[in-house]
């Protein structure tokens, strides 16, 4: 099947592959059969972000970042650790997952 399984925050699917990898005269399925893990973007970061306050969303679909008001009072060094805690602790979670370049636009963003 090719859908999703929700399991601990990750989707979880079986992977199904067509490409053949040659070695010599052997050929070889690649990853055809083996579990993957997904980060659920739609459902977990998206969420996160907009709880967060972290992005609002544009007229036309895109996200821009904006500034978190109540850490105008905090010091250059809470706000830096804050951010980084939030980013450390999504990336250090979703870090055995295949899709977790896509992660990178979640950085931008933060």
């Amino acid at each position: 099947s090719s859908q999703a399984a929700r399991f601990l925050g990750y989707d979880i699917r079986v992977r199904r592959s067509g490409t053949i990898k040659r070695s010599g005269k052997v050929k070889k399925r690649t990853l055809n059969g083996s579990v993957e893990l997904l980060i659920p973007l739609q459902d977990k970061i998206r969420q996160f972000i907009f709880d967060k306050k972290i992005a609002i969303q544009k007229k036309d679909s895109s996200w821009f970042p904006v500034h978190r008001k109540y850490l105008i009072r905090s010091t250059d060094l809470e706000i830096i650790t804050i951010y980084n805690s939030e980013l450390r602790g999504i990336c250090n979670y979703y870090g055995l997952a295949s899709n977790f370049n896509q992660l990178n636009y979640f950085a931008y963003l933060m």
